[in-house]
């Protein structure tokens, strides 16, 4: 029992006294105190595994020495080990039942480090077991309870779709810090106590981090909640949320490809999540459309475009591009010619929402190569959407018929030799 305790002087004592051969018990009484030497002098001088394991090797002869525990369970957090610190720390819990700094560093190391509020509340409780009227246990008690009851209220209002309401209680205002802040401020103060380090894992920051990127980008503030996406990413490169929202960045940037090995990533690490396959597909149908003809480029306008504002655009860019105003364009006929022609190639599938559809989904509906071309015979032979016209200018002939541009706008204008065919809408 004195070997156990680490009374070296009365385990040798008996161990000599005794009339059978002993040799085996004293030999573990020397290699004890040359373990437990070694493993504060590892600890001095910072060789953690060292002091791990050599404090390991003592506690095998000697495992009711609390200091050796104590000095095990601070290796273990400088490695980031927090499990086997916190088997440390239950043990000095058992070995001194009136400390209740154990108590308190193992809530700490289940709330902050690990996020389980369950395992930290019961430890506290076991704290106030022990001294009902304990101002340490007391205080963490009040503390993780309030930061639990904020938390669950910020992921219920998320859960109800009240996107900004959730982040605000998250992150703060300027006027009220924010969840996050505070819980930052407090690890920043465990590491000052020599509890936390760069080693030591932050489950619950990485959490609450994480449901704020999802929070913004649900809420489609997606430049708010990229700072931390990107956090989130730091500190869990297999975050799929922040996965997703750095692949829907490099899809902005339209770089498809990247965005694809990103989420193929994310597929890998959770090959059941819906959105990852909706945003992988998406990539895809951007990919292959990156490699043929982009309608709204050609238009100039945003993918979330309203028919309204492709048939503004559509009208404006048809008067900057009139082959009266080759001069104000810089362009050749020819060139605006082909550029009409595309212009009005573009608004044929924007304008008209099946066809919209059928492009989004990666499906060119002029695509002669995917079997049922739009276009039949001519550029837009079949007719016009919705009534439209096709207005033919001949330069030979003294510009549009009817006397000039459809809707009161340019006049026809004259002009000479090698007539050609052109046709636009007006919408």
């Amino acid at each position: 029992m004195k070997l156990r305790a680490g009374d070296w002087a009365g385990a040798r004592a008996d161990f000599k006294s005794c009339e059978s051969d002993r040799q085996k018990e004293l030999a573990d009484v020397d290699k004890a105190e040359t373990f437990i030497k070694e493993a504060h002098a590892a600890y001095q001088s910072k060789d953690w595994q060292k002091c791990t394991e050599t404090a390991t090797e003592a506690i095998h002869i000697a495992p009711g020495v609390l200091s050796l525990r104590e000095t095990r369970y601070k290796c273990r957090i400088e490695k980031g080990e927090v499990l086997e610190a916190i088997g440390d720390l239950n043990h000095i819990s058992t070995l001194s039942t009136a400390l209740a700094e154990p108590h308190i560093h193992i809530a700490n190391l289940h709330f902050y480090s690990l996020n389980d509020f369950d395992r930290a509340m019961a430890q506290v409780r076991r704290c106030l077991h022990y001294d009902p009227e304990s101002k340490p246990c007391k205080k963490p008690f009040r503390r993780l309870k309030a930061y639990n009851k904020t938390i669950k209220k910020a992921l219920d209002m998320k859960g109800n779709r009240q996107f900004l309401g959730a982040a605000k209680v998250l992150v703060g205002t300027a006027e009220e810090p924010g969840v996050i802040p505070q819980i930052k401020d407090d690890i920043q103060a465990l590491r000052e106590e020599g509890l936390f380090n760069d080693n030591t894992p932050s489950e619950l920051v990485s959490f609450l981090v994480e449901t704020v990127c999802e929070t913004y980008t649900d809420g489609n503030s997606e430049k708010r909640g990229r700072p931390y996406c990107e956090e989130a990413l730091k500190l869990n490169p297999h975050s799929i949320p922040a996965i997703i929202s750095k692949a829907k960045r490099l899809m902005e940037e339209e770089l498809f490809e990247e965005a694809i090995r990103e989420l193929s990533q994310a597929k890998e690490i959770d090959g059941q999540n819906q959105k990852v396959h909706e945003y992988l597909q998406k990539a895809h149908v951007l990919l292959k459309r990156s490699k043929s003809k982009d309608y709204y480029k050609v238009l100039g306008v945003d993918r979330e475009a309203t028919p309204r504002q492709i048939k503004l655009q559509y009208n404006k860019m048809v008067r900057q591009y009139h082959p009266d105003k080759l001069k104000l364009s810089g362009l050749t006929k020819e060139q605006a010619e082909r550029k009409m022609e595309a212009i009005n190639e573009a608004y044929e599938i924007l304008r008209d929402e099946e066809l919209r559809a059928r492009f989004d989904n990666g499906d060119d509906p002029n695509d002669q190569s995917q079997g049922q071309p739009f276009r039949q015979g001519g550029p837009f032979g079949g007719g016009f959407p919705g009534g439209g016209q096709p207005f033919f200018f001949n330069p030979g002939q003294g510009g549009f018929p009817g006397g000039g541009f459809p809707g009161g706008g340019f006049p026809g204008g004259g002009g000479g030799g090698g007539g050609f065919k052109f046709q636009f809408h007006h919408g």
